[in-house]
């Protein structure tokens, strides 16, 4: 399932799908974050803060973009 279709599916109720896109694309975010802050608890913090904002506003996501990019 592509990311594009588990935002359909989170978006009609299927809320737990969300675990999917997090776990793809988690440990590319953390290092990421981690190389940047240079501080493992304020890259697990600010990967927590990046999903949670993401899930909160899953329904602007019109899929021209990529999870990964």
């Amino acid at each position: 399932m592509s990311d594009e279709e588990v935002v359909v599916q989170v978006l009609a109720g299927e809320t737990a799908l969300f675990e999917i896109i997090m776990r793809r694309h988690n440990q590319r975010l953390y290092r990421a974050t981690r190389a940047i802050l240079q501080n493992d608890a304020q890259a697990e913090e600010a990967v927590q803060d990046a999903y949670v904002q993401a899930y909160q506003h899953l329904a602007q996501f019109a899929g021209r973009s990529s999870f990964g990019a």
